[in-house]
């Protein structure tokens, strides 16, 4: 269903009304863009590196469609109702005029699947974060207080005692408005600040109320009129009571993730970390510098946790590997919830004894119904229907992969009891498992997930997953080196033949900074850091400051002796070579006994980046 500013009000009663029903709902955005400039994540980017980046991008760029899919279980199966939500800010409030960014890869990847732009900017929904909505409603119901200006100079004295003589004169005859001359803003402001004292002899004071008008020459200009006390007070309520209506339609959709936060129901998302903060900056507050701050803000807007479908494939590594992509729409369609799944997945339920879920969309909700259905993908509520059912799926999945284990475990003991009878007793248990967990009619839970809440995933990175919830991962990276002075230009090749005949081992490689920088990743572990050090030090005829362990990259970086660059890698303030690419060549070795090693196997390829617009 699309949302836009005509449909809201109506929409938001079947918003609140499929939220209490659900079970969980599912989320994604789009963007006019992600990366400010050309500086990326790197591979030893640390979860606060992480985090800065997303910041950047979410308070820059712009939320244009937001899609919510609320899945209730009912008859035996899901029924999705979706809605697919326009967003553009409403430029009527003062300094409510917002500026954005727009990429320009993302504006016309969403132009190639069919946005419509005009839909977008004529009728999105407006929105303000509500930490800005609640600051302004707090303004108005504040007195005014207009006591800025200091009356000194001569020519401000005349003013205020000219502006004084004519309301006092005004209010002793008997016409019941008056319009003060048109003025500059700094007289203006010194005429609202004179209005409110009580220095003009009403027999009632005040004796008016004012507000502003265009004046006789079409400039601005303030209006006086006649009132009791008792009409003043009126006005100034009703008037507060105006301003207030004007700031709740200016904020229109953050009323949507107060619902969400209220209901305390589940959250999911896939590969959600730009979700989560485009949904916070521009619909919670101004997102804060630091990741453990923003993960008390992600606690406090989601309290009934977040899930990360992108994560949770990857916990089952028997069908993560056969599956040829786990961007979101090739992972839907293997599971192809309601139909037949793919081979590869249907070979894993066999494995495990599961079964998946049927998820069908609710009447009223046909828009992503048909054969037509796949061409709607890229849009924010197509998006975060697959992305719930999905994760439906992933509920059955986890919970047969759990029940198999646990079978496993217990089959494991029996071997060792040895018991006739308890062998039979633990088979039965088993078999009861698979049953209450595999059958398609019963609800699944979230006992199989459960510990993986809050874990939201994480690209390119060592990292396997930052935690929204809970304490963060500390990996083991004694495997990973930094390597830097390089010849400008090195290519994966080069650095591959200098270590072919070295007992590395298998190895990942990433150059960067033009070829003048490289991680090394060792993925078949065993010498101490130390060890490899010398190693590649020896092997590339490098110094030990410009092979660095983990340990010793992340303390120079601590220090500041190391800095991010904008177009990738990282230069050190005692090393120019790695600005101008006037290091040495990497050459092989002049003899095998420079080098005690034995040959090394073919490196795997570097782990391919998804070039995510939207939604990966």
């Amino acid at each position: 269903m699309d949302v836009t500013r005509n449909t809201f009000a109506k929409a938001l009663p079947l918003v609140e009304k499929a939220l209490e029903r659900c079970q969980f709902y599912s989320f994604d955005l789009e963007m006019t863009g992600l990366h400010v400039t050309d500086k990326r994540e790197d591979y030893l980017d640390d979860i606060q590196d992480r985090y800065e980046v997303l910041a950047e991008g979410a308070q820059n760029f712009l939320v244009s469609q937001f899609g919510l899919s609320f899945f209730c279980w009912e008859g035996g199966k899901y029924a999705a109702q979706t809605f697919n939500f326009y967003l553009f800010p409403l430029p009527m409030l003062h300094g409510q005029d917002k500026r954005f960014l727009c990429q320009a890869g993302s504006m016309d990847f969403l132009a190639s699947q069919g946005f419509d732009f005009n839909k977008f900017v004529y009728e999105g929904i407006p929105f303000m974060c509500v930490a800005d909505r609640d600051r302004r409603l707090e303004g108005i119901s504040r007195e005014p207080c207009r006591s800025g200006i200091s009356i000194h100079k001569p020519e401000d004295v005349a003013f205020v005692a000219a502006l004084v003589q004519q309301v006092s004169a005004w209010l002793q005859g008997s016409g019941t408005e008056l319009i003060l001359e048109e003025v500059n803003g700094y007289q203006r402001a010194i005429q609202y600040q004179q209005l409110e004292k009580p220095q003009f002899g009403a027999a009632d004071p005040p004796g008016f109320y004012f507000e502003a008008c265009d004046g006789p020459q079409g400039k601005r200009a303030i209006r006086l009129t006649r009132a009791s006390a008792a009409e003043v007070e009126a006005f100034n309520k009703q008037k507060k009571q105006v301003e207030a209506e004007k700031v709740h339609a200016a904020a229109g959709f953050c009323s949507v993730l107060e619902r969400l936060r209220d209901s305390r129901k589940p959250a999911v998302g896939h590969n959600c970390a730009f979700d989560l903060t485009f949904t916070l900056e521009h619909l919670a507050q101004s997102l804060p510098a630091e990741w453990p701050s923003f993960k008390r803000l992600v606690q406090a807007w989601f309290p009934g946790g977040i899930w990360d479908t992108k994560y949770l494939i990857k916990q089952l590594p028997e069908l993560f590997q056969a599956l040829p992509s786990t961007s979101l729409q090739p992972l839907y369609q293997a599971l192809n919830p309601g139909g037949p799944p793919e081979p590869q997945v249907r070979e894993y339920l066999e494995k495990t004894g599961g079964q998946l879920p049927r998820v069908e969309h609710a009447s009223a909700f046909a828009r992503y119904t048909g054969p037509d259905a796949a061409s709607h993908a890229h849009e924010a509520g197509y998006d975060a229907y697959m992305t719930g059912a999905v994760f439906a799926c992933l509920l059955q999945l986890h919970a047969s992969n759990m029940a198999s284990n646990a079978g496993g475990t217990r089959l494991a003991a029996e071997a060792r009891l040895g018991g006739a009878e308890v062998s039979a007793m633990s088979a039965r248990g088993l078999v009861s498992d698979i049953e209450q967990t595999s059958l398609s009619a019963e609800q699944p839970d979230f006992c199989g997930v459960q510990e993986l809440m809050g874990r939201v995933n994480i690209m390119f990175s060592p990292i396997p997953y930052t935690a929204v919830y809970g304490e963060d991962p500390v990996p083991n990276l004694d495997h990973i080196f930094y390597v830097s002075g390089l010849g400008q230009g090195t290519k994966q090749s080069d650095l591959q033949r200098v270590f072919d005949g070295a007992n590395l081992g298998r190895m990942r490689l990433n150059l960067k900074s033009r070829g003048t920088q490289a991680v090394v990743e060792l993925l078949d572990r065993g010498a101490s850091p130390q060890a490899v050090k010398l190693a590649l030090c020896s092997l590339l005829s490098l110094s030990p400051e410009q092979v660095l362990t983990s340990a010793e990259f992340a303390a120079q970086k601590a220090s500041g002796q190391l800095s991010k660059q904008p177009h990738g890698g990282w230069a050190a303030a005692s090393e120019k070579l790695l600005s101008n690419g006037a290091a040495r060549p990497v050459k092989r070795p002049r003899t095998d006994d420079d080098v005690d090693m034995a040959p090394v196997q073919q490196a795997e390829p570097s782990a391919a980046r998804s070039k995510r617009c939207i939604i990966m």
